[in-house]
């Protein structure tokens, strides 16, 4: 941190960076996630040479009519890297090159994401935070290519009395994080909205022990 160098050739000027992934298994390899701007512009840039240069690698501008910020990116297991784009989950097969929208269902049943947490030693699987708890995606490639979408929140509620029905309402989730031995021990970490700080050990098929 003694010196800097000014960075970001082929970025946009004057627009601010929301969202920054390095990948731990390529060095030089840099995902940068732009703000929100009414512009055409991308929203996620790429660079293989430690952020020196950048080339855009997801645009959505032209479908949306504006250009959607970037939440969070990540890095997850070998060529994979999750995003967070307005509020919407995408998924990198190839280290953030290309761009996958999350739809479980087809057309119209998009991933809401506000933060994303992929986990290195789980390929295919994201912990996706937002304003109703937390949620599992999973991606298989066979049969044919498709994502399931699972609750993740038995017990993440800052009070069992706050319900939904019979089911109790969880605390809206701002960001996601894990202890460097999850999961196969140490702990799953999620911090809320006014509701404080849970955790979660690792879990077995029956998605017990709760937050």
């Amino acid at each position: 941190g003694d010196t800097y160098v000014n960075i970001g050739s082929g970025l946009p000027l004057d627009e601010t960076v929301a969202a920054i992934a390095y990948n731990p298994a390529v060095p030089g390899e840099v995902l940068v996630g732009l703000g929100y701007t009414t512009a055409g512009r991308p929203s996620i840039y790429r660079s293989t040479d430690g952020g020196l240069t950048f080339t855009s690698v997801l645009d959505v501008s032209g479908t949306r009519g504006y250009a959607p910020e970037v939440f969070d990116i990540r890095y997850g297991a070998s060529g994979e890297a999750w995003a967070s784009v307005d509020y919407q989950l995408f998924h990198s097969l190839d280290d953030g090159q290309s761009w996958i929208e999350v739809l479980p269902t087809g057309p119209g049943s998009a991933v809401a994401a506000g933060t994303v947490l992929p986990i290195a030693a789980v390929p295919g699987k994201v912990y996706v935070g937002r304003g109703d708890g937390v949620y599992v995606v999973q991606y298989s490639a066979t049969p044919t290519p498709g994502y399931t979408l699972t609750a993740f929140s038995q017990g993440l509620t800052p009070n069992p009395s706050y319900l939904n029905g019979p089911t109790p309402l969880p605390a809206a989730v701002n960001r996601l994080a894990a202890t460097p031995d999850f999961p196969a021990s140490g702990f799953l970490f999620a911090s809320t909205d006014g509701s404080g700080l849970f955790k979660r050990a690792p879990v077995d098929v029956m998605l017990q022990p709760p937050w």
